[in-house]
């Protein structure tokens, strides 16, 4: 199952904001660490570091390049709008407002 078939499936079937950012937040992490494991030499040791999302985000957009490239500010405001909610009990509809509809906007 290529990306994009696994986006449609976790995300094609809910309107709930909370769900679908948690959900995307994951499957963004899951290409990153993809992406890392495949330029290092031993992807093995890389859990050991224990890299949080914006350190696995800061190491591919290095490695990658195009820093003008939209996606890595989507990444970054997804994982920050994820950040608020985990850690409150009632983020509040302001939240998911600050977080774009694409990545390109």
């Amino acid at each position: 199952m290529d990306s994009v078939d696994r986006m449609q499936q976790h995300l094609g079937g809910t309107d709930d904001p909370t769900l679908v950012i948690l959900k995307a937040h994951l499957l963004v992490e899951e290409r990153l660490r993809d992406v890392l494991a495949r330029i290092c030499r031993s992807p093995e040791e890389v859990p050991a570091a224990r890299l949080s999302f914006h350190q696995v985000l800061c190491l591919c957009r290095a490695v990658v390049g195009r820093q003008e490239d939209p996606a890595w500010g989507f990444g970054t405001r997804l994982n920050e709008v994820r950040n608020r909610m985990a850690h409150r009990l009632e983020p509040g509809p302001a939240y998911h407002s600050k977080l774009p509809l694409s990545a390109s906007t």
